[in-house]
């Protein structure tokens, strides 16, 4: 018994485009760069990804292939676990304001560490 096109999820064959206006990448090969840069080329990162996620490894395979995109409960999931896909994808939406936000964040921290341990080696 074969499933009929209604009771599957079909990619879209009309070539619709992630953000609208023509040649910007698709979503799923945005979504298949990040992956790679995030976790890397290795055989591993596909079964890496998928038990981090609870995902089929399937599904993240063709993820990593370009073939497909995570759905919005997978993606949410991707940011949580990955910096570096939350960096790339607020980039893809076009808010880089939101990522040198976050880096300052991160840099005031690390100096206010710093600046603690150079008190307590002056008070010594």
């Amino acid at each position: 018994m074969s499933l009929t096109q209604k009771g599957r999820k079909v990619r879209s064959g009309n070539g619709e485009v992630f953000p609208p206006g023509g040649d910007a990448p698709t979503f799923t090969s945005e979504m298949s760069s990040l992956l790679k840069r995030a976790y890397g080329g290795r055989h591993s990162a596909v079964k890496i990804v998928a038990a981090a996620l609870g995902a089929n490894e399937r599904a993240v395979k063709n993820w990593f292939d370009g073939k497909n995109g995570p759905n919005g409960e997978n993606l949410l999931r991707l940011v949580i676990h990955s910096d570096a896909m939350l960096v790339g994808f607020l980039a893809m939406a076009g808010k880089q304001g939101i990522v040198v936000s976050l880096e300052l964040d991160q840099v005031v921290s690390a100096i206010e560490l710093a600046l603690i341990e150079i008190r307590k080696l002056h008070a010594d």
